[in-house]
């Protein structure tokens, strides 16, 4: 077998990686000493894989993780100090400074890189719930105790924050005050409910909200417009296709038909009426072909040139064949042809070939068309032999 050069090359090149990958996959055995130094509070904590000996006897894959060190209590302390501001910064959430505390306060539990568990504390819990959630309508000046603790540290930070409501916290507050006087209301027994008029000393006024436009019913009013235009593309297209179906099954026995009359020495004019009055009396204006020839022949009792009418013919039609057929007729008016009957006849043939060919392609997707049910009554019949089987065993 002969190898190509490139790949030859790169056959070589993949085989020295390899050769290269496996001998720097290893590392050599290292003694070590019997003490290991743990990391640092902030690192990661280390895992040893290690072989012992002991007294000749080699004991493999000895696997343990050594946790970091804690911190030591002045490491906690310079810890804690230096981050005061952080801590504190932290805890104002979304607020920008401890004078304008407008939005609910960030009571979290943990910091990244800080090992403290912290916890908060009011000294008026109708300002500030435990979850840092502003309650009240007010302004108010709020003492917060921020405790930390780890291990045996423990320290705290207290700090003033002047409480200013904002706009999200007065509408919840609101809501919340609106909400619980009308569960009052609802729950009397009368025949009407009244609405709170009046809130924290401001009037109340209502109104049914505007219902908002809901923009899927013009998408799906655009998406069903394209799919109805789509679908009727489709159904015309579908249409036109069995339309010709239809004519270029009768075409066999008009080339036929033209061949035998034309041979009779009619005209080809005469011989197209009295196909046309043929199939009418035999297939009836419903035939698309006749139907067809009938607006010829309109044509021809209008004016209109022999010639023109048979073009027209195979335009309207718009099959390959049609149009070679008129044009065979429109040629023999024009130029005469005396061996017309016999491209009639060759034409016939391959009329008659194709008409064959397009049967055996319709049998065939008659079958693929077949094949799903076939497979679905396959199932079935599988269902009905197993499950009984099934119950059986």
């Amino acid at each position: 077998m002969k190898i190509d050069k490139r790949t030859g090359i790169i056959a070589a090149l993949i085989f020295v990686t390899g050769i290269l990958l496996y001998f720097f996959s290893g590392e050599a055995s290292v003694e070590m000493e019997d003490i290991i130094q743990r990391n640092g509070p902030n690192e990661e904590s280390s895992k040893y894989v290690l072989e012992a000996n002991v007294d000749g006897l080699v004991i493999e894959d000895i696997e343990f993780s050594v946790n970091q060190r804690d911190y030591t209590l002045e490491e906690c302390k310079e810890l804690f100090e230096s981050n005061k501001e952080r801590i504190i910064k932290e805890m104002l959430g979304e607020n920008k400074e401890l004078t304008d505390i407008t939005d609910d306060l960030n009571l979290y539990e943990k910091l990244k890189g800080l090992p403290f568990d912290f916890s908060f504390s009011f000294d008026d819990n109708t300002i500030v719930s435990e979850t840092g959630e502003i309650l009240t309508t007010k302004e108010s000046v709020l003492k917060v105790n921020i405790f930390a603790q780890y291990k045996d540290f423990n320290d705290s930070l207290i700090v003033k924050v002047l409480v200013k409501p904002g706009p999200g916290v007065m509408m919840r507050a609101y809501k919340n005050e609106l909400m619980a006087k009308l569960r009052d209301s609802l729950n009397v027994a009368d025949s009407k409910v009244y609405l709170p008029k009046e809130i924290d000393g401001k009037t109340v006024g209502y109104r049914v909200p505007e219902k908002k436009r809901n923009p899927i019913y013009l998408f799906g009013a655009f998406v069903a417009s394209v799919a109805c235009i789509l679908g009727q593309k489709k159904d015309e297209k579908k249409a036109n296709e069995k339309r010709k179906k239809e004519i270029m099954k009768e075409y066999p026995a008009l080339l036929q038909k033209m061949s035998l009359y034309q041979a009779t020495g009619m005209t080809i004019r005469n011989v197209w009426n009295a196909i046309y009055l043929e199939g009418l009396k035999k297939k009836g204006k419903k035939s698309p072909l006749y139907a067809e020839m009938g607006v010829s022949i309109n044509e021809l009792q209008s004016g209109i040139s022999e010639p023109l009418v048979y073009r027209h013919f195979g335009e309207r039609v718009k099959t390959t064949e049609m149009v070679r057929f008129t044009a065979l007729l429109s040629q023999n008016l024009r130029k005469g042809s005396s061996s017309l009957k016999k491209l009639l006849e060759e034409e016939s043939e391959r009329a008659f070939v194709y008409k064959k060919q397009t049967a055996i392609k319709e049998g065939e997707e008659a079958g693929t068309k077949l094949l799903f049910p076939m497979m679905f009554l396959l199932i079935d019949i599988l269902i009905i032999i197993m499950v009984p089987a099934f119950w059986t065993m």
